[in-house]
């Protein structure tokens, strides 16, 4: 039983009503997390507002981003995010025998220049806190500068995503599709 009450509704406020209707006509489900964060509603909203906006409206691949999600959920034990971003990347055109393997990435010869550049900068980034000067120039010679940020972002963000569910003691969503548990698979070459 999680310390903070899972808000099912939207109940009198009206911003949360707003970002209810709006994840039910989205994805026709309320995630726990969401009913955690709604005990905030401004910072709900806000939140919302980000995640959905760093997921749909960059210009780079949703599958490089989706990749490097799965990543960090894998590097954190973020169960949560593992499931909740399977099938988003599945459907983004990750197969799902890269996201079965992803713990050998660097021995793989499965991933593209482009998913290993962005791999080793979930790794560095989510090992560190930082990226080397020299990820760094590599991915801005070869996604470019805004697509480098929205990596960047993706990674950070997803970071953090781990932090606050592991902070607020979010329980794993119900679902009617389970992909292969995190627990399984190995993080690590």
């Amino acid at each position: 039983m999680p310390d903070l009450p899972l808000l099912s509704g939207p109940a009198d406020d009206e911003r949360l009503r707003a970002v209810h209707d709006r994840v039910q006509a989205g994805i026709g489900r309320w995630p726990n997390l969401y009913a955690m964060l709604a005990n905030a509603p401004q910072l709900l909203d806000a939140w919302v507002e980000f995640a959905w906006t760093l997921r749909s409206v960059p210009g780079s691949d949703r599958g490089l981003r989706e990749l490097a999600i799965m990543r960090v959920a894998q590097l954190t034990g973020s169960e949560y995010e593992w499931q909740a971003h399977w099938f988003m990347a599945t459907d983004a055109g990750v197969p799902a025998e890269k996201l079965t393997t992803l713990g050998h990435w660097r021995n793989s010869r499965s991933y593209s220049e482009d998913e290993r550049l962005v791999l080793e900068a979930a790794d560095i980034l989510t090992e560190t806190g930082e990226l080397t000067e020299t990820v760094r120039r590599r991915l801005v010679a070869r996604l470019g500068e805004q697509q480098t940020v929205e990596v960047v972002l993706t990674i950070a963000f997803y970071s953090c995503v781990r932090r606050v569910l592991g902070g607020l003691g979010v329980p794993p969503d119900e679902r009617g599709e389970w992909a292969p548990g995190l627990a399984s698979l190995s993080a690590q070459d």
